[in-house]
């Protein structure tokens, strides 16, 4: 059920799986994580983009393996405290397929690509991580979540992601255009890789 995972699990940026199982309900046994990058909150805008940059690699080199990760977000990321500095590491990578989507996972709707919620959009792939990079950068960016997606009469209906520096007006507003691009709902009109964002995000650290 994990094979996708622990395909990748030697990575920097991967938690190790040490066991799996499919009894009572599937489970897998990792490396311990103290907590996820959820809790990490607002971080310095260099910062931050250099997480992400990091990220972006990681995954880029997950869908070298053949396997699009399916949930990415500051949940679906925890954070190994070092003496200088903290690692950011994967889990849960490739389950949403293997359980029946994101939405098997509990995924927080917040950051859940559109297509994760509705079939409208398509089906979850390697588009859709790009999608979960760029929620998550938002995350770090500004220590907000996304807004709720609405439901109306039981049907999605997709709430765009702010601009970083509406929120926080210190930050460039050259962020901007590159969380729109990497969250758009079609998509089509994202990022094609996550290594493409990867080398935006790169260039907007000359800035900060």
């Amino acid at each position: 059920a994990i094979d996708g995972w622990t395909a990748v699990d030697g990575l920097d940026h991967v938690v190790s799986v040490h066991a799996e199982g499919r009894t009572p309900h599937p489970w897998v046994a990792t490396d311990y994580l103290p907590r996820p990058l959820w809790e990490a909150g607002r971080l310095p805008p260099r910062a931050a983009v250099e997480t992400a940059v990091e990220l972006c690699d990681a995954v880029a080199t997950i869908h070298q393996g053949g396997t699009a990760h399916g949930a990415v977000s500051p949940w679906s990321v925890g954070v190994v405290q070092t003496a200088s500095t903290y690692v950011p590491k994967f889990t849960r990578v490739g389950m949403a397929a293997n359980l029946g989507g994101a939405q098997a996972l509990r995924v927080d709707e917040r950051f859940a690509p559109p297509e994760a919620l509705s079939e409208e959009y398509g089906s979850v792939g390697r588009l859709s991580d790009v999608y979960g990079l760029g929620v998550t950068l938002y995350r770090l960016l500004t220590g907000d979540a996304p807004p709720y997606p609405r439901d109306l009469d039981g049907q999605f209906v997709p709430v765009d992601v702010p601009d970083p520096s509406a929120t926080v007006p210190e930050l460039p507003e050259a962020i901007d255009p590159i969380v729109q691009t990497a969250t758009a709902t079609e998509k089509p009109w994202r990022y094609e890789s996550a290594t493409r964002l990867a080398q935006q995000l790169r260039g907007l650290l000359e800035e900060l």
